[in-house]
């Protein structure tokens, strides 16, 4: 009988430098038609870490009034929640 893979198990079939030219491939894509750098892509990449409560506060248009999607990509997000909150006017 087969054994199922253990939860954090890798069970990619390509090796990691295959998975990175695809990565490299998608993110130069990215660049050519979003016309976007690295660091916006970072940046973007990053508020998919943002602390719930700013999300809500966003969603429900009751963040900061200085807090624009504009000024969102721009910053480098700290991982901290709190450093987060503390940075974007909530804390």
């Amino acid at each position: 009988m087969a054994r199922e893979p253990a939860a954090d198990a890798d069970t990619t079939t390509q090796p990691a430098p295959a998975r990175e030219s695809k990565i490299d491939e998608v993110l130069a894509l990215l660049r050519r038609e979003q016309g976007a750098s690295l660091d916006e892509l970072g940046n973007l990449a990053a508020l998919s870490c943002l602390a719930p409560d700013i999300v809500t506060a966003i969603v429900e248009r009751r963040q900061p009034q200085a807090l624009t999607a504009r000024t969102l990509l721009a910053i480098e997000l700290p991982v901290s929640w709190q450093d987060q909150r503390a940075l974007l006017g909530f804390a």
